[in-house]
């Protein structure tokens, strides 16, 4: 036998660099884990998100209505009968 196949020679090397090449990894270490794909719970966040934007626009043009006066004016007080 020759010392490449005992030792992981440089004949080892050769099939293993194309394999982490394509990997995208250069030391080979580590746990591979396949990505998650979107179910019906990410397209629910998607609709919320949407949602509350909306609800940000439409009341940015309430306020808009009154020319983004916060400030309530001075209620009179209630009229109460006496008996």
């Amino acid at each position: 036998m020759s010392s490449q196949r005992m030792r992981g020679g440089s004949a080892a090397k050769g099939r293993s660099a194309p394999r982490a090449a394509a990997r995208g990894v250069s030391g080979g270490r580590g746990v591979y884990l396949q990505k998650p794909k979107n179910d019906i719970y990410v397209g629910l966040l998607g609709v919320a998100l949407g949602s509350l934007l909306l609800g940000c626009l439409f009341m940015v043009l309430y306020l808009a209505k009154y020319e983004f006066k916060l400030k309530a004016a001075a209620i009179p007080p209630a009229l109460t009968a006496i008996a």
